[in-house]
């Protein structure tokens, strides 16, 4: 297995920094990364088949998102997480 790798950096014009890391989550996948910044997290992973299917004329893509949101400041506030 590979190590993973890590690169970071700032974003222009803000305090904020961005990072990217690949090969630590997801390595069944045939690609993941996860980004940050600040608080923010995103795990981004793509898989493919080895070979093609005949008779595929379009290009199937499928999405999904889980958003998590916790609020701290507020004990009356309920968020879903």
């Amino acid at each position: 297995m590979a190590d993973a790798i890590s690169v970071s950096g700032p974003i222009s014009g803000t305090d904020r920094s961005i990072s990217f890391e690949a090969g630590k989550l997801a390595q069944l996948a045939d690609g993941a990364v996860v980004a940050r910044i600040g608080d923010t997290i995103l795990l981004a992973t793509a898989t493919a088949a080895r070979s093609v299917r005949e008779g595929t004329d379009f290009f199937p893509l499928t999405s999904t998102s889980r958003a998590r949101l916790r609020r701290r400041q507020d004990p009356r506030v309920v968020l879903p997480s």
